[in-house]
């Protein structure tokens, strides 16, 4: 008999150990979702597009400035053998006076988060007096030792798209990180009608940045 008590109080043990073994701890948190915007971005002209007083007043005239290769200071872009302006501001054409470097490219900067790839457009103008094709070079930057470069254009563009400068290429003399020079020449189309002598004619042209 005492040996039956014996066998069935390892039973209840054994029970109560099991149960307890099933028992569920529970916990519960609060936990923070943090979002940081990009920065804006920034445009700005470091260098007004002229031709300057080299155009002719006949209609249909026209003059093209050369904005393609800008030397490395010009656009940040950071060479392993420096490049020379050579034609940089040359105006050509049966409608201005030709010259080397007589015209004054556009040059323009953007600022943002380093690294970043952003959209770039620009646009032309149909003007009464005038009408502008652009064409130029943007800085394009290889994330690294020296070797950017500046990618032509011709005519107007839409939402293509480029890099800021990184913290690589902002390591190369010259060159500010989280910002990129474009330049801005092209050829102008004088109107149906003559200008008039000795009278400034201003145009604007669109250009669009986004992220």
């Amino acid at each position: 008999m005492q040996h039956i008590l014996s066998v069935r109080k390892t039973l209840i043990a054994s029970a109560l150990l099991l149960g307890g073994a099933g028992l569920a701890n529970a916990a519960s948190e609060s936990f923070n979702v943090t979002v940081t915007t990009l920065p804006d971005l920034v445009l700005t002209q470091v260098q007004a597009l002229s031709f300057g007083t080299n155009v002719y007043i006949d209609a249909g005239g026209v003059c093209t400035m050369d904005a393609d290769i800008p030397g490395d200071t010009a656009t940040q872009t950071k060479r392993a053998v420096a490049v020379t302006a050579t034609g940089f501001g040359d105006l050509t054409g049966a409608g201005c006076v030709n010259g080397v470097g007589a015209g004054t490219p556009g040059l323009y900067k953007i600022a943002g988060l380093q690294g970043q790839s952003v959209s770039i457009s620009i646009g032309g103008v149909v003007g009464t007096d005038f009408s502008f094709t652009p064409a130029g070079c943007i800085a394009t930057y290889d994330d690294g030792a020296d070797g950017d470069l500046c990618t032509t254009y011709s005519g107007a563009i839409s939402a293509q798209s480029y890099d800021l400068a990184s913290t690589t290429d902002g390591g190369d003399a010259g060159v500010t990180a989280g910002e990129l020079i474009f330049s801005v020449g092209g050829s102008i189309t004088i109107g149906a009608s003559d200008l008039t002598a000795n009278l400034a004619y201003s145009e604007s042209f669109p250009v669009d940045v986004v992220y």
